[in-house]
């Protein structure tokens, strides 16, 4: 049986995402029930975003992603990298994008 590269099966990572991801640097406060942090949001979509914590902690793996222009979202944290994580939003997409929408409308978050 002849041995097959598993990434030769595999979608390019852009093509697997649910939401379209917007390059983006905003201020922002991480919340868990362990602790508050700051942080910079990295990428943002509909679905989630990465961001980059001020202090690298072993948070828990729900929390509150805040923005002092768009108001707070529920999260589960996906990964973590030293002070990177990637984060799932718990609200509805639609909510997500909508909330976002309203501050910068410029921004292309529909899938």
């Amino acid at each position: 049986m002849e041995a097959t590269d598993e990434s030769e099966n595999t979608p390019p990572l852009g093509e697997r995402r649910s939401h379209r991801r917007a390059r983006v640097l905003w201020q922002g406060g991480y919340s868990s029930s362990d602790r508050d942090v700051d942080c910079v949001v990295l990428e943002i979509s509909a679905g989630g975003a990465k961001v980059h914590v001020s202090d690298p902690f072993s948070c828990s793996d729900t929390g509150t992603l805040r923005f002092p222009r768009f108001g707070d979202f529920r999260t589960e944290v996906i990964w973590r990298k030293t002070n990177v994580m990637g984060l799932r939003f718990l609200e509805p997409p639609k909510s997500v994008a909508k909330a976002i929408l309203a501050a910068c409308p410029h921004l292309s978050l529909a899938p």
